[in-house]
């Protein structure tokens, strides 16, 4: 298993969205509903969401967020 579920408290903190369509626009939602501030993939964060459908840039977007030490969901 490479991978752990995990419950995060976001109230109040910047959570990186990357992605268009409606797969990012549902987890923009879920955030701000959660109190999160969606914020884009230039900002400082702990945790991003990346609701990207071409596989590759999914990885290369997962790759930039790890190398800056973001928790990535994908």
């Amino acid at each position: 298993m490479h991978s752990l579920p995990i419950f995060a408290v976001v109230r109040d903190r910047p959570v990186i969205v990357v992605g268009e369509g409606e797969w990012a626009a549902a987890k923009r939602r879920l955030l701000e509903r959660a109190g999160a501030r969606v914020v884009g993939e230039e900002e400082t964060a702990l945790l991003a969401i990346v609701a990207v459908e071409d596989d590759a840039a999914a990885e290369a977007a997962v790759a930039r967020l790890n190398a800056r030490g973001v928790l990535v969901n994908a």
